[in-house]
């Protein structure tokens, strides 16, 4: 039986520990993606909604620009939806995973 030094030991948990902030950092970028992603998302729901809001009141009679953003909006949601759809089945994989 043999019995490592205490320095290995205070280089595994100094290499975790430099792991665990690549991954903090990995998490923050990832964040930063969906968050940003979202709000591009409710800001283009917000802008067909407005666009739409102009035309019922006549302001404004561009009606094929309007149906162009309410479909480019459509897209981008159910885009967004799949993502977060894989994300979770992703999770639940993980989550599945014996150690």
């Amino acid at each position: 039986m043999t019995l490592e030094p205490i320095s290995s030991v205070a280089s595994a948990l100094q290499n975790d520990k430099v792991l665990n902030n690549k991954n903090s950092n990995n998490k923050n970028i990832f964040d930063d993606i969906l968050k940003k992603s979202t709000d591009e998302v409710n800001k283009s729901l917000n802008l067909a909604n407005e666009q739409m809001e102009n035309i019922i009141q006549g302001s404004d009679e561009d009606f094929h620009k309007y149906l162009i953003n309410a479909q480019k909006t459509e897209i981008s949601l159910q885009l967004t939806m799949q993502v977060r759809n894989k994300v979770v089945d992703a999770y639940e994989e993980i989550m599945r995973m014996q150690v």
